[in-house]
């Protein structure tokens, strides 16, 4: 074991570490001969040396061995030792004692005999060892070499040559492989005998063991100036080696057996080769087991010595209740189990428990239900067995008992079936015990001094006083496990062992304390276990082992080794914070944990603060922890032991993984940026695209408004020299008819007109006032042409704010004078009305001679002038509904006729209007 708590072993297959839960082989060098390696030793620098039997001494560097120097043959022989002086100078015990300095060999003495004998580093400053004279020892310091001379004045002296010499307590001893001790400084002889010693070998000032020839181990210490040999140990083991920790845990290597471990040396692990103990139980002649056979042993501290060969068909479970006679051993009466001789349990089933209610009674636990046997716990109601009137039964039904307690304080009992407690009180009232609402299911309740504990199965411990539940104690409280197996009180502690286990309470205090494989317990586990005689007794694979109670915990001495730290492709430090690229973003953690003793009950905590503030847990074994693919940001990976409720210091790694640079800051500005850029550049040659087009239709709108503008001219031209043909033909006949004052009041008409027409002419919309005053204009003057017969009217409904098509209706009324009314004898009527709503209707209404008469009469006199003023309405209201973009402008022409005789003509003109003027023409002139 190596100063930094690092296990070593150089075996015939070559040097391994212990690392993470298994050896690990070191890789042998080319010029190394052979693959045996032995003696392997450390200097104060912590550097780690071994050799060969050809000489090679070889230096572990990191992970790999490197050729330190070679033996001279003159030196070498067949027996070689290793050894360092407090300078770091390599000693060399072979044919000889030899001191390697400033890269030369130093004789400190030779022999041509063979090999010399042993050496001892007995601390940091000075070597002893024996010369081949009778009479004297090398004391080997570090600038000095002083040779010590024996007085041989003493005749046993004389007969004994010194093999392992030592410093016990201040004294020189010197220790003979056949068990004799001599003590030099006060020249005595102690002869310890029994021993066949083939290696001593000093752990301590006051510590020495012997490695025997055939198999097993002896502890030699000094007490008050009284040496003690102890009893052989691991006496089925051939033992090669022994190292000894810091903390004390003893490390023996063996001979293709592997590594022993004795965590502790105040453990006592009783000899008991080819029996596998199940279960424990203290009686009025001392302690006893019983193993799988159902044998029964009474233990002794060297040996278990067998009571009786298969004694119990249930394996496993041995009770005694002092005082009570069972009647199954003559010699033990007060031991209960399944007898397969005795009868006297076998009718009440599979014992399970027992509990005592006085002097002369006890009851019974079994696999068909509550049994009492004496006279004792008369306020339950018992009945008498038939068989055996010495037994009673508490009911005739039949039901599976686990466990059963009586409290004697309160004259009350508690059983436990398969998944409920039962309490009954002095009255003989039953009721169901639960916790949170739920059954208990209970493994044993015991009982002592008014209160029963129950260990529980997903509870951890319950503390029940008079049916009730006053205290528990679960993982909360820092418990390992709720699933406890057994518990017994002790003063003021409670002995726990449960499934992950064995923990000690102290009542008073509340402190919890936990025992396993540090404290000698292999494996760490526990079947069955008794205070006993001031030892906790446990049974832990099959083995009895005896652990005082003044020193159950053990001193704590184990580490984490972090041996690197990877990021990507580089090595982390705890004093840096390296910032690397986003893709150096793979985490690779290595683990070494050091304490084997430790490392079934440790744990790894860890956690990577800026992914998880969690801590989290591995095992102690656990070679590497990974973390794959990190997004960029700041970490700090945070690493340390938790060993029962110790925690060992955190480890901690900084360090930053870059954003890409598409994830930067100054990218995103520039995306920003660029696309900002782009949309401006886009939106600017969008709207200079969109202003060129708007002012390509814009000239195309002019130019179709100029050709509608010049349609419409052309329309009213066409319009306008026919409507003033025919005014100049009204005036030439009155004229020549001589009629001067109407002729006159017709010119003036006639101009009004003319000059509203060639206002209008150029008018887009114009109000509907203007458009009515034109009609009534226009229709005086034909009244003038027509004289009575003539009859017109012009209506309105609505309100007049607003504008209307310029001269629209004139060309219906004109086309209603001239084809229809023209032709009528008699009165001629025309009735023109107008009303807005959403629309404004004009409806035009002649009592002419129709359109079918109209026809025949134009096709007689070969004109077509209804057809051309048609014609030129339907132009005009299409190129109108094209400039305001609608379809509001529209006529319909309805024939009237009264018993299927044509009475005259109607017209129904939906005019599109506009609250506001509108100029329909460019052209101003």
């Amino acid at each position: 074991m190596s100063s930094n708590n690092q296990l070593y072993a150089a075996t015939n297959y070559g040097l391994s570490v212990y690392r993470n839960g298994t050896f690990h082989k070191i890789e042998s060098i080319s010029s190394q001969h052979g693959n045996s390696l032995f003696s392997l030793t450390e200097n104060g620098k912590g550097e780690i040396f071994c050799c060969n039997l050809a000489g090679q001494i070889f230096k572990l560097e990191g992970e790999e061995l490197e050729l330190f120097l070679t033996i001279p043959d003159e030196y070498l022989s067949a027996d070689i030792e290793l050894s360092f002086d407090s300078n770091d100078n390599l000693i060399l015990r072979s044919r000889g004692c030899y001191r390697w300095r400033q890269n030369i060999w130093e004789t400190i003495y030779h022999s041509n005999e063979g090999s010399s004998p042993t050496l001892n580093s007995f601390d940091n400053s000075q070597i002893l060892i024996p010369t081949y004279s009778h009479d004297s020892l090398l004391k080997i310091g570090p600038n000095s070499i002083q040779t010590i001379f024996i007085d041989l004045s003493t005749p046993k002296l004389k007969e004994i040559s010194p093999y392992y010499p030592t410093i016990f307590s201040g004294d020189l001893f010197s220790f003979h492989r056949d068990g004799i001790l001599i003590n030099h400084s006060k020249q005595t002889v102690i002869n310890r005998g029994n021993l066949d010693t083939r290696i001593f070998q000093q752990v301590g000032n006051n510590e020495i063991w012997a490695l025997e020839k055939i198999t097993g181990v002896r502890k030699i210490i000094n007490e008050n100036g009284v040496i003690n040999v102890s009893k052989l140990l691991i006496p089925n083991y051939f033992i090669s080696a022994l190292t000894k920790s810091k903390n004390g845990t003893i490390y023996l290597g063996t001979f293709d057996r592997g590594i022993v471990v004795i965590p502790s040396m105040s453990s006592l692990i009783v000899p008991s080769k080819d029996v596998f103990c199940t279960g424990l139980c203290p009686t009025e002649n001392g302690l006893m087991v019983i193993d799988q056979t159902g044998s029964i042993f009474d233990v002794y501290e060297n040996s278990l010595e067998l009571f009786k060969e298969k004694a119990s068909y249930a394996r496993g479970k041995l009770m005694c209740v002092l005082g009570i006679n069972f009647n199954i051993l003559d010699s033990r009466k007060s031991l209960l189990f399944n007898s397969p001789e005795k009868g006297s349990t076998g009718s009440i089933g599979l014992v399970k428990d027992v509990t005592k209610v006085d002097d002369n009674t006890a009851i019974i636990a079994t696999t068909r239900g509550i049994f009492r046997l004496g006279t004792g716990a008369n306020q339950f109601k018992w009945l008498t067995m038939k068989y055996d009137a010495s037994w009673t039964s508490m009911t005739t039904k039949r039901f599976r008992c686990r466990t059963v307690a009586y409290d004697i304080q309160n004259s009350s009992l508690y059983y436990a079936t398969q998944s409920q407690i039962i309490h009954i009180d002095k009255n003989g009232v039953s009721q169901r015990l639960t916790y949170k609402g739920n059954s208990i299911d209970c493994n044993q309740l015991i009982y002592e001094n008014g209160v029963v504990w129950c260990s529980s199965q997903s509870y951890g411990v319950l503390k029940i006083v008079n049916g009730e539940i006053v205290d528990v104690f679960d993982t909360s409280d820092g418990l390992r496990s709720n699933y406890i197996r057994k518990v017994q009180r002790h003063g003021t502690e409670l002995y726990i062992s449960h499934k992950k286990g064995f923990q000690i309470i102290n009542l008073r205090t509340k402190k919890i304390e936990s025992i396993g494989t540090a404290e000698g317990i292999t494996n760490g586990s526990i079947s069955d276990f008794v205070v006993y005689g001031q030892k906790l007794w446990v049974i832990s694979n099959g083995q009895v082992i005896a652990l005082p109670l003044y020193k159950l915990e053990k001193e704590v001495d184990f580490s984490l080794v972090i041996p690197f730290v990877r990021l990507g492709d580089s090595l982390l430090s705890k004093n840096l914070k390296p910032n690397l690229s986003y893709d150096q973003n793979h985490l690779l953690v290595s683990f070494d944990f050091r304490g084997i003793e430790f490392e079934s009950e440790a744990v790894i905590q860890y956690r990577l603060k800026g992914l998880s503030d969690t801590w989290k847990h591995l095992k102690s074994t656990r070679k590497t922890l990974e973390f794959n693919a990190l997004a960029p940001g700041n970490y700090q990976f945070d690493v340390r032991v938790r060993y029962r409720n110790i925690e060992s210091e955190v480890q901690m790694y900084s360090f930053t993984i870059a954003s890409p640079f598409w994830q930067t800051w100054w990218f995103y500005s520039l995306i920003v940026l660029s696309t900002a850029g782009i949309v401006i550049v886009f939106y600017r040659i969008r709207l200079k695209k969109a202003k060129v087009e708007q002012t390509r239709l814009l000239d195309k709108q002019k130019m179709q408004t100029q050709m509608f503008d010049s349609e419409l001219k052309a329309l009213r031209s066409q319009m306008n020299p026919h409507f003033i043909f025919n005014s100049l033909n009204s005036i030439q006949n009155l004229v020549l008819n001589e009629e001067r004052e109407r002729s006159y009041d017709y010119i003036v008409l006639f101009a009004k007109l003319v000059r509203n027409t060639l206002n209008y002419s150029n008018a887009g919309f114009i109000p509907i006032n203007d458009e009515l005053e034109f009609l009534d204009i226009y229709l005086s003057l034909e009244q003038l042409r027509f004289g009575d017969q003539f009859k017109y009217q012009i209506n309105y409904e609505g309100t007049k704010d607003i504008f209307v098509p310029s001269m629209l209706i004139q060309p219906f009324i004109e086309n209603a004078l001239v084809h229809g009314l023209i032709h009528v004898k008699g009165i001629k009527k025309l009735d023109i009305s107008f009303k807005r709503s959403n629309e404004l209707i004009c409806t035009i209404v002649d009592n002419g001679v129709g359109r079918d008469r109209a026809n025949e009469i134009a096709l007689r006199q070969k004109t077509n002038h209804a057809s051309f003023a048609l014609n030129a309405i339907e132009q005009r209201m299409e190129l109108i509904n094209a400039q305001l973009g609608t379809e509001a402008g529209k006529f319909e022409i309805i024939d009237l006729f009264e018993n299927e005789k044509s009475t005259g003509t109607k017209v129904i003109i939906t005019i599109p209007f506009r609250l506001e003027p509108v100029q329909l023409s460019t052209d101003q002139e």
